[in-house]
């Protein structure tokens, strides 16, 4: 992951330690790598980043059968400490079948506004997105489920 495309979006920080977390890095190993990537991320910075995404991991199967209706509020809500930026990101994972091979595939979806939606609202917007016929990616949309609501909170300890 080239470091110019890591620095020119601050969350792209978390999605690399949910990533590395899944593959079961450890914490330095995963510093070492945002570093790689371009991070200046200090480590005290890092280690609550690594606490945070580990929360929201962890939090996912209670989420997907929260109310769609519902907009997260209060505990429902983790905290991502970002560079700068604020208000509430929601995540939808996407699944979808490669037509071609039969594949399935996870793809992460987020939403970001100042104070969260409906989850259903998220859910369908990446619904909208992932069911778009388009020939370039032979796919089709299996399933769409929100995962975590996180406020974010500029720290500014991230580039």
């Amino acid at each position: 992951m080239g470091g110019d495309v890591a620095r020119a979006n601050p969350l792209i920080a978390g999605s690399m330690v949910a990533a590395l977390q899944a593959r079961g890095y450890s914490a330095n190993r995963t510093l070492a790598a945002l570093r790689e990537a371009g991070h200046g991320v200090r480590r005290e910075t890092f280690l609550r980043l690594w606490g945070e995404v580990a929360a929201g991991r962890a939090n996912r199967a209670d989420e997907a059968s929260r109310p769609l209706n519902a907009v997260p509020t209060g505990n429902e809500l983790r905290t991502l400490t970002t560079r700068q930026a604020t208000g509430v990101m929601q995540m939808v994972e996407v699944y979808l079948r490669d037509r071609a091979t039969g594949l399935v595939t996870a793809k992460n979806f987020s939403v970001t506004s100042p104070r969260g939606v409906p989850r259903g609202d998220v859910v369908n917007a990446a619904i909208e997105l992932y069911s778009q016929d388009d020939s370039r990616y032979p796919t089709t949309l299996l399933a769409a489920v929100h995962v975590g609501s996180y406020r974010m909170v500029p720290e500014g300890g991230i580039e």
